[in-house]
């Protein structure tokens, strides 16, 4: 249909210019090269409507799912900051206090388990330094007894001594027992010196006798007194283990807890963060200067007002500057190559017709628009035409017609 019409303009054009030529011919008034001049002019001219639209305009989206309680109303001309809608949070609001009773209780429950987790370390650290005081007292009680100079050697070699001077008084007990049995046999002593040497022998073996059982008693005494102590300092370790095990693993628990508690205050906390932010996004506000537009209802949708229901990113409103405007246009595939970003035109709005305007070529699209089925004339594609010096008479969705100068860059 468009596509008819515009080639229908372009017969009207060419027609109307033909007989302009024709009755110059008739008259005399043109040359058969200003007649040729003439039809390249009009050759090169390439015919659309389009309609206006705002170059600078900024799509608002629902932030969130939810009934619409403010609405500026369409056309209504804003600074950039205004409010523009407002969107019903009560539920976001209602979601966000409990929230922040769920982490009220959240951080008490982590100030309960970092407590814990702390009384377990300084119950460790007691016991450490508590088994550690004990294991250095049985390991000095270990040292004054078996160590050098410990009552165990000391006694040891005491006695090694007494055994020494018991085995030097046999050794001399049996020489003068040999000396005495000589003189007796040579006459030279009687019988009482050979029975007081044979005394003084068993006085001296009864002498060793006895200290070597006093060396075997207190080897028994001192093993037993040994292993005593070492079982004490055995005793001291293990049970300095079973209570830092015991400790160190309800630590590791708790440690766990504190983590778990931690994930979970974080996680209100970030929901609590997400839904104050979904709260402030409910007044939506201008980001620009321009006008509001609403968007053409799709169908099973309604159109903007209050009360109305929208859901998640769906589009709001359309916030249009309308002092940078532009013409959307279609040109045929058959002469779409002849248009060129950079070209100039010549912009004619239908609802101002004694004024035209100024324009370039801006964008060519390079795939073509969807086929329509009362599409015929082959494929369409999109160019948009910046206008030079709008009008603040202008409006969005004015209808224009536009003529590039194609084959034309200057």
């Amino acid at each position: 249909m468009k596509r008819a019409t515009t080639l229908l303009l372009m017969v009207i054009v060419s027609a109307a210019s033909l007989c302009s030529v024709a009755q110059a011919q008739r008259f005399g008034g043109l040359s058969a090269a200003e007649i040729s001049a003439l039809q390249a002019k009009i050759n090169k001219q390439i015919r659309e409507s389009g309609t206006l639209e705002s170059a600078s305009a900024v799509t608002l989206h629902a932030p969130f799912s939810a009934a619409i309680l403010e609405i500026t109303p369409e056309g209504t001309q804003v600074k950039q900051g205004d409010q523009v809608m407002r969107l019903d949070a009560s539920a976001i609001e209602q979601e966000l206090s409990t929230q922040r009773t769920e982490l009220t209780n959240r951080l008490a429950e982590l100030a309960t388990v970092e407590h814990a987790v702390k009384g377990l370390e300084r119950d460790l650290q007691g016991v450490h330094e508590k088994a550690e005081k004990q294991i250095e007292v049985a390991n000095m009680k270990l040292d004054v007894f078996s160590g050098d100079g410990g009552e165990m050697n000391t006694t040891e070699q005491d006695l090694a001594e007494q055994l020494s001077v018991a085995e030097k008084k046999i050794a001399a007990a049996n020489v003068a027992m040999e000396v005495a049995k000589q003189g007796f046999e040579s006459g030279s002593a009687d019988k009482s010196a050979v029975l007081t040497a044979e005394a003084s022998l068993v006085a001296a073996q009864a002498e060793s006798a006895m200290i070597q059982r006093h060396q075997r008693l207190n080897e028994r005494k001192h093993a037993l007194r040994l292993a005593e102590l070492k079982l004490q300092l055995f005793v001291q370790q293990v049970d300095l283990t079973k209570a830092t095990t015991t400790l160190e693993s309800e630590i590791v628990k708790g440690r766990m807890q504190l983590t778990a508690a931690r994930t979970a205050v974080g996680a209100v906390q970030s929901r609590i963060a997400e839904l104050e932010s979904k709260v402030e996004s409910s007044v939506i506000s201008a980001p620009q200067d321009g006008f509001v537009l609403y968007p053409t209802p799709r169908r099973g949708q309604e159109t903007m007002e209050v009360g109305v229901s929208v859901r998640e990113r769906q589009e709001l409103l359309m916030i249009a500057d309308i002092s940078n405007m532009q013409v959307a246009v279609t040109v045929n595939e058959t002469r779409i190559a002849r248009v060129k970003k950079g070209q100039k035109a010549i912009i004619r709005v239908d609802a101002l017709p004694d004024q035209s305007f100024r324009g370039t070529v801006t964008h060519v699209n390079a795939t073509p628009e969807p086929a329509s089925f009362l599409q015929d004339s082959g494929r369409q594609y999109k160019v948009i035409v910046a206008m030079q010096d709008p009008s603040d008479q202008l409006r969005i969705g004015m209808t224009a017609m536009v003529d590039i100068q194609a084959d034309k860059n200057e």
